[in-house]
């Protein structure tokens, strides 16, 4: 008895848009550079993107404060609330980075700021 195999190639489709290769722009607008912070501020970071972002992480010195996971979107404006008290008080850098819906990653320029919380 002789056996025939047939081997079916299997195609798999991934939701990435393979012709886009373009980062979404990040950009923190607030808190500006050298500002000094106390209590509860806003941290305010414009998003944008050819086709959609799918997230934004905010970093404090390299250390993830927060994730927001939206709808995708090709614009937005965030806002996070970012309690100082949660840290001692001296310098740290602030940066923000975006995924899109094709796998491309975009990063801010780092904002360094000066906790200065009275105790």
């Amino acid at each position: 008895m002789k056996r025939l195999f047939i081997i079916i190639p299997l195609f798999i489709a991934f939701s990435c848009d393979l012709d886009d290769s373009t980062p979404p722009i990040v950009r923190i607008l607030s808190p500006s550079q050298g500002q000094k912070l106390q209590g509860v501020c806003n941290v305010e970071i414009l998003v944008e993107d050819n086709k959609s972002v799918i997230f934004l992480t905010v970093k404090l010195n390299d250390d993830i404060l927060t994730t927001i996971e939206n709808e995708p979107y090709e614009f937005s404006r965030d806002v996070y609330l970012w309690n100082t008290e949660d840290h001692i008080n001296g310098e740290y850098t602030l940066s923000a980075q975006a995924l899109d819906g094709s796998g491309n990653e975009g990063f801010s320029s780092p904002v360094l700021v000066s906790i200065e919380n009275s105790k």
